[in-house]
């Protein structure tokens, strides 16, 4: 895995594993440039096949941040990558969860 992104989960987990199921949980995927598409869309794709095969109520809710100022992300293809937000639009919460997984 390179170190384009990053997921990170936001919410503590649950004691009871019937419950941990049925809680929502916010996945961060961070861009940052040059970012490889397949860096983002792969484990976008795999949270998002997970809810489908969930059924009804899906688990995880995905978010494409950039690292950068700019929603928008250079690609190694020349190809710009548009983001949901930018990193500094994260909660200090989310900030200090994505920090601290770089290390």
């Amino acid at each position: 895995m390179s170190g384009q992104h990053l997921a990170t989960r936001f919410r503590k987990p649950s004691k009871n594993p019937a419950s941990a199921l049925s809680q929502r949980r916010r996945m961060v995927i961070i861009a940052a440039p040059p970012v490889r598409m397949l860096d983002v869309f792969d484990p976008a794709e795999v949270f998002v096949d997970a809810n489908r095969l969930r059924g009804s109520k899906p688990t995880y809710e995905v978010e494409v941040v950039s690292a950068g100022h700019d929603k928008m992300v250079a690609s190694h293809l020349g190809m710009p990558l548009l983001t949901h937000r930018t990193y500094r639009e994260l909660s200090p919460a989310a900030r200090y969860f994505a920090d601290s997984g770089r290390r």
